[in-house]
């Protein structure tokens, strides 16, 4: 049982950690909606296989999910806030040039 679980539990670890990278590294709104999503898609195969397993749901995946739905939420404001620009003639004011 423990294998199994290591054996789920280091992709998708990897998974999250690779993740985490491309998000730190790009400033893309694609790979956001791409994470929402697949946030989404995580949080809903997790209820889904729940009841085929016992005990159905523990303590630690109820919190995993918590901290999903924060991912998810940060995500989804990412997605749907609006795109600013820098004011480059701002920018330029403050070096002193025109």
């Amino acid at each position: 049982m423990a294998r199994d679980q290591l054996g789920f539990a280091l992709p998708a670890a990897g998974a999250y950690l690779l993740g985490a990278g491309l998000l730190w590294w790009f400033d893309r709104r694609w790979l956001w909606v791409a994470g929402a999503l697949l946030q989404v898609l995580v949080i809903a195969m997790y209820f889904a296989v729940a009841p085929q397993r016992d005990p159905t749901f523990e303590v630690w995946g109820l919190i995993i999910r918590v901290l999903q739905f924060g991912l998810l939420a940060t995500l989804t404001y990412l997605v749907l806030r609006p795109i600013t620009r820098p004011d480059v003639t701002s920018h330029r004011r403050a070096l002193g040039s025109r």
